[in-house]
C-alpha cells in the first residue's frame, strides 16, 4: 500500500506543479511518463495536457460552495484537447 501512496503522490506533486506553473510542456512530459510509460511528450500527451489545464481552469472558476455541495461541472472532453 505505501508504494502505491507513494506513486500516486508522486503523480500529484508532478502534475500539481505543473498546473500553478502554466508548463504545459512539464505536464505532457510528465503524463507521457505515468499514462504511457514513454520517455518523452506524445502527441496524445500533449493532447491530455491540453484538457488538464482546461479542466483546471474550469474547476477554478466554480465557487466552493458549489464544491462543498457536490455541483460540480465538468467541460465535456471532446474538442478541448484539439490543438489550436
Amino acid at each position: 500500500v505505501r508504494g502505491l501512496w507513494e506513486a500516486f503522490h508522486g503523480r500529484a506533486i508532478a502534475y500539481e506543479a505543473a498546473l500553478d506553473a502554466g508548463d504545459h510542456a512539464a505536464m505532457a512530459t510528465s503524463l507521457a511518463r505515468n499514462v504511457w510509460r514513454a520517455d518523452a511528450a506524445t502527441e496524445a500527451a500533449e493532447r491530455l495536457a491540453r484538457i488538464s489545464f482546461a479542466q483546471a481552469e474550469n474547476l477554478q472558476s466554480q465557487g466552493f460552495a458549489q464544491f462543498l455541495a457536490g455541483k460540480v461541472d465538468f467541460l465535456a472532453a471532446e474538442g478541448i484537447g484539439d490543438a489550436a
